[in-house]
């Protein structure tokens, strides 16, 4: 399996976990961008950047997602794919004060 496919397949995990948690979600097909997926649910926005298990987010596209929320009011997040698990890890990005992950 390429690597575009499997990332498509971990993408489309997550928006099944999110359908399931009530929020309405579109993927952002082949975009490139520091967003995956844009979810809406009871007039909160929430930006999603997937990840594999082994891959990382380099400081420079965490803080570019970080921007992109801030300018859209948006919450973001990035998820981690767990490798025993079927699971994402969800982590967090923190205001315009803090580009960290919590």
């Amino acid at each position: 399996m390429s690597a575009y496919r499997a990332g498509r397949a971990l993408e489309y995990r997550a928006i099944e976990r999110l359908r399931k948690e009530g929020w309405l979600c579109i993927r952002s097909a082949a975009s490139h961008s520091p967003i995956d997926i844009v979810a809406g649910k009871e007039g909160r926005v929430l930006f999603v950047q997937v990840k594999g298990a082994r891959s990382r987010m380099p400081q420079s596209e965490l803080e570019e997602l970080r921007i992109w929320a801030e300018a859209f009011g948006a919450e973001a997040e990035v998820w981690q794919r767990l490798r025993a698990k079927h699971g994402f890890k969800r982590l967090k990005v923190r205001g315009a004060a803090q580009s960290e992950l919590r």
